[in-house]
């Protein structure tokens, strides 16, 4: 039996945006099926695959053909049987500019240059005989560029490749493999590995020896960073050495690999190390870690790491890191300074986590708006990457979820037990709230959860709301286990004025419950109705005289605060802006009652500076207050009134 066919046209293939993965150009395939065998002849044509033109000069196959193996329902032919398999392969590939190749395939790497290459397969057997195989891939002329950010910013930068080829033969039997690259900022990488097959006749076996060697030298890592995640940059030198050794289905790899000034940096989340030195050492199935040390922070923190590695088809992991006022995080409204030891050990189904962390200073600024989420009336019913419930329960019901042991009975078990010290220096800021975290947490995994105990307490705190900075006395949040919900406990109070009427008023706001559940109300001492309490929490004083803007200022103080509303109203905002601690607008005693402007500033602890007028008057008067004890006071004013008084308060029931 004899076919001829002729492959389609390129005229016949739609139009696309995207690049064409395979298109080939009319020739002619004769393919004979028969006693004597079986033969496939394709002519010369063109190939494009992947946008690589490639001319396919030869390609003529010969299979064994019924005679060879015994026709069909007799018995077997006896003696050997006659190989009679054949190949003759001659591909080229035709000057192939590689940027712009690369380019079609990542339009956002920033490729350029005009480096071309080419290469060629050639692959022979006749029957009987051994395998011959000549394939190569090499540089002909020109350079390649980047001008991706992690390269000396968005500039092009030339890799000054002088030399790049990938070769493989095949003869008697013996596979040999070479490389070489050589660029002034990539830096050389050399090789050669052998296989030598059982069969010269036959492809390699998984028993097949092997040997060989790979030596590189890494000049810059930053070209690399072009494969890496968006954000991260990469710089540093590496080189190694290896030797290859066993077989080419277990090989044995020995060598080293060392690393110098390496640095890793992710702005977005505020990575960046720096100074980095690595030295790996393998032997075998083992791999260990001899030297890893990193610098991290303006005040020079280190991490220091070393471990070991098994591998094999029972790996596992021993990693022990060690941290000296090590900055883990340098965002402006994130960073962290720690110090500790930690060791972790990691195997096919188990993760353990031993060690001790110290926060020794850090900032956690959560002023800054949240990102965008879905409106709760939008379902999502599938996200990307997720399985349908349906699909779920069909994979748990597949992977022994219907003999008790559930979904997730694969997933690696987690033993974590981690004491973490806040330290003395960890601020958290934003949404009112500026202070110091202090405390003990003991973080582990009951049940494959993350579960924290321990007491987390705000010191030298405050909470600013309605134009005042509440100084929180007490805040105690415990952690009983669960992360999202520990209990609250926190007593913020009112700073007493000296301007104001009584000083041995204390007023502010308790806050108890959970955090998924808080319970907010108000706080005096003595005990005072909840109309007088929110007086002197907003305006400092009590609510007799209380004009028509005072009970305004009070009613939208008492929705806020019953509503749980943290962010800043107009008036916060008006006396923020202003600079002021103290804006009040109240009604004048007597028969005619005036309206009167008060405005102050508490210049420290004893010190009050305050104005007052009449808004029927010319003029008003000046204040400076000095508080010399809990109900003595010091006042001198000057304006339409200049007096200088020594003021004892006392107030009772």
């Amino acid at each position: 039996m004899q076919a001829s066919l002729a492959a389609p046209t390129s005229s016949a293939v739609q139009p696309s945006t995207s690049p064409v993965f395979l298109q080939v150009q009319p020739t002619d395939i004769v393919w004979q099926h028969g006693a004597a065998g079986r033969s496939l002849s394709v002519q010369p044509t063109r190939v494009q695959l992947m946008g690589a033109d490639l001319a396919l000069e030869r390609l003529r196959w010969q299979g064994d053909g019924a005679q060879a193996a015994g026709k069909v329902g007799s018995a077997p032919a006896e003696g050997p049987v006659r190989d009679t398999q054949a190949l003759d392969v001659l591909l080229r590939l035709a000057p192939l500019n590689l940027p712009q190749w690369l380019a079609r395939w990542q339009p956002q790497a920033g490729w350029g240059g005009d480096l071309t290459v080419g290469g060629q397969l050639r692959m022979l057997r006749q029957p009987g005989q051994a395998w011959e195989i000549d394939a190569e891939l090499a540089r002909q002329a020109g350079d390649i560029t980047l001008s991706e950010p992690t390269v000396e910013g968005q500039s092009a930068q030339r890799l000054g490749l002088r030399e790049a080829r990938a070769r493989l033969t095949a003869r008697n039997g013996l596979w040999t493999l070479e490389q070489a690259l050589d660029g002034r900022v990539l830096g050389k990488l050399s090789g050669r590995q052998t296989v030598q097959a059982r069969d010269p006749r036959a492809w390699p076996q998984a028993d097949a020896p092997l040997s060989g060697e790979v030596m590189v030298q890494v000049a810059s890592l930053r070209p690399l960073a072009t494969w890496a995640p968006a954000g991260w940059r990469l710089n540093g030198q590496l080189q190694g050495q290896a030797q290859i050794g066993g077989t080419l289905g277990a090989p044995r790899w020995s060598g080293w690999l060392q690393g110098e000034q390496l640095a890793l940096s992710q702005s977005l989340l505020g990575v960046h190390l720096s100074d980095g030195q690595l030295r790996i050492e393998m032997d075998g199935e083992r791999a260990r870690l001899t030297r890893f040390t990193a610098t991290g922070g303006p005040q020079g923190g280190r991490v220091l790491a070393d471990g070991e590695a098994t591998l094999g088809e029972s790996p596992r992991l021993q990693l022990h890191v060690q941290a000296e006022r090590f900055a883990v995080l340098q965002r402006i409204d994130r960073r962290i300074v720690l110090s500790g030891d930690t060791q972790a050990g990691l195997s096919a189904d188990a993760l353990q986590l031993r060690g001790q962390i110290r926060i020794d200073e850090g900032l956690i600024d959560i002023s800054h708006a949240e990102a965008p989420t879905l409106g709760e009336d939008v379902t999502v019913r599938r996200r990307p990457g997720a399985q349908d419930d349906a699909d779920a329960a069909a994979a748990d019901g597949a992977s022994g979820g219907g003999n008790g042991k559930g979904r997730g009975s694969g997933q690696r078990k987690v033993d974590a037990d981690i004491a973490l010290d806040l330290g003395r220096q960890l601020r958290l800021k934003g949404h009112g709230l500026d202070g110091l975290l202090v405390g003990q947490l003991q973080v582990s995994t009951p049940s494959n959860k993350p579960a924290i105990q321990g007491v987390v307490k705000l010191e030298q705190g405050t909470f600013a709301a309605y134009g005042q900075k509440l100084r929180i006395e007490r805040s105690t949040i415990t952690f009983t286990g669960l992360i999202d919900n520990p209990r609250l406990d926190i007593l913020a109070m009112r700073p007493q004025s000296p301007a104001a009427d009584a000083s041995d008023v204390r007023v502010g706001v308790r806050i108890t419950g959970t955090a998924l559940d808080p319970r907010i109300r108000l706080y005096s001492e003595p005990s005072l109705s909840e109309t007088e309490q929110l007086s002197w929490l907003v305006l400092g004083r009590g609510p007799s005289g209380l004009g028509g803007a005072d009970i305004g200022l009070l009613q939208s103080a008492a929705v806020a605060l019953l509503s749980g509303e943290s962010r800043e109203g107009p008036t916060d905002k008006l006396i923020g802006l202003l600079g002021l601690d103290q804006v009040s607008v109240r009604q004048s005693e007597g028969t005619v009652r005036d309206t009167v402007v008060n405005v102050g500033k508490q210049v420290s602890r004893h010190w009050y500076v305050g104005y007052e007028r009449n808004l029927n008057a010319t003029g008003g008067n000046w204040q400076l207050i000095y508080s010399l004890a809990q109900r003595f006071k010091l006042r001198a004013q000057a304006g339409e009134d200049n007096a200088v008084d020594l003021i004892w308060q006392w107030r009772w029931d």
